[in-house]
């Protein structure tokens, strides 16, 4: 259930967008598309586009990211929108990188929502 419930949220946000003729879309991902033992490895110092290829995601979860990933690039390429992937591993990172921003975040949703807008309007938290 969780690959088509997201799969469908996926796609209708990035066709609602192309509907609505937005010129730039941001992707959130997920680490999850990347193998799972890759991802528990300790030696490995991180994670990097090469290991994302050839896929073998985590789980249904991971998939449907590797794949609404490839859906927001050719969207962009087929209707002329803008679009950028992020790949969050820890969702908690989020609020550190809130803190680095000098933004106050309450939650982890406000954390995810700063740095979102921070990588779509990079010029509102530069100083």
């Amino acid at each position: 259930m969780i690959l088509y419930n997201n799969a469908m949220i996926s796609f209708n946000m990035i066709e609602a967008a192309r509907l609505n003729d937005v010129k730039r879309f941001y992707y959130a991902s997920s680490a999850c598309i990347y193998p799972e033992g890759r991802q528990l490895d300790t030696k490995n110092p991180g994670l990097k586009e090469a290991d994302a290829w050839p896929a073998q995601p985590q789980d249904a979860y991971g998939l449907e990211k590797l794949a609404s990933e490839e859906l927001a690039i050719h969207y962009g390429k087929d209707f002329g929108m803008e679009t950028r992937v992020g790949r969050f591993q820890y969702v908690l990172v989020l609020l550190l990188n809130c803190a680095l921003l000098g933004v106050r975040c309450r939650s982890v949703v406000e954390g995810a929502s700063c740095v979102c807008r921070s990588a779509l309007v990079p010029s509102v938290f530069r100083t």
